[in-house]
């Protein structure tokens, strides 16, 4: 499907004569396509079911996309990389949140994943590596299968782990008392994940596990708030992936309830 602002061919066999009050595009691009759903303009799906085998993009639009509900397998020519260099993404997912076969890499935009409850799936999921240097990512989910960003990823990332699912905000600071982001979920989860720009290594942060927080959340994300009362903990980023749980810091990834290898399986 391609919507352009472009005349439509009429199908083949049923081209009619040009009179003199007619004009011919001569400009339209004659070349096939083999995209899915393309659009030149916006993108709105509100709901239905779609199965989409493409050689190219499955989905394409040259603005933007909105999906509010639906369900979508998709196939097509990519080997399995999902690129992300922009955009207000948002997934509310009971399977997998962001799912590749291969490789992720972000560089920019803003990525909000409420993630499974289930521990057979994660909001991050990915065979080999997944490389952030940009934007805001936030994945919230099960514990037991949960991914995070790949540790040689020049923008730094955080992996918080509760002892038990909760529905609590969370939110970050830097050194200085600075809001630097908070997050409001839509269901329970066990683990997050946090990546932004305005983390750095080799400096101090502050995680809140928030029970109280005060600002406008689009999406979940908060940009600019107020804490009032919180659980605080503070640590330096000295590395690009941080693992914590309520005690601090780990020095290894957690094991044996989060942050495993599963079995390579098609994304979904």
């Amino acid at each position: 499907m391609q919507g352009e602002d472009k005349q439509m061919a009429p199908p083949e066999g049923m081209q009619g004569n040009t009179t003199d009050d007619e004009t011919v595009d001569e400009t339209s691009d004659d070349t096939p396509s083999t995209k899915g759903l393309k659009a030149e303009k916006d993108t709105v799906i509100a709901s239905g079911t779609f199965n989409i085998n493409t050689l190219d993009d499955a989905l394409h639009s040259n603005k933007d996309i909105q999906i509010v509900n639906g369900t979508f397998i998709l196939s097509s020519g990519e080997t399995g990389y999902l690129a992300i260099h922009g955009g207000d993404i948002t997934i509310d997912a009971s399977g997998d949140g962001i799912d590749s076969n291969s490789t992720i890499e972000m560089t920019g935009g803003t990525v909000i994943v409420n993630g499974p409850i289930d521990g057979g799936n994660g909001a991050l999921d990915y065979d080999e590596t997944f490389h952030i240097s940009g934007g805001i990512l936030i994945a919230a989910g099960s514990s037991a299968m949960a991914q995070s960003p790949s540790d040689d990823s020049s923008q730094p990332s955080i992996i918080y782990q509760f002892d038990q699912p909760t529905t609590e905000s969370i939110s970050l600071t830097d050194d200085s008392g600075q809001f630097i982001l908070g997050f409001t979920p839509t269901k329970s989860y066990q683990t997050i994940v946090v990546s932004s720009p305005l983390l750095e290594t080799d400096k101090t942060v502050t995680w809140h596990t928030t029970v109280d927080l005060d600002g406008e959340a689009v999406n979940g994300l908060i940009t600019n708030g107020v804490i009032t009362t919180s659980t605080e903990l503070n640590f330096t980023l000295t590395d690009t992936l941080t693992y914590l749980t309520p005690s601090g810091v780990s020095s290894t990834p957690l094991t044996e309830s989060g942050f495993g290898r599963r079995p390579n399986r098609p994304a979904q």
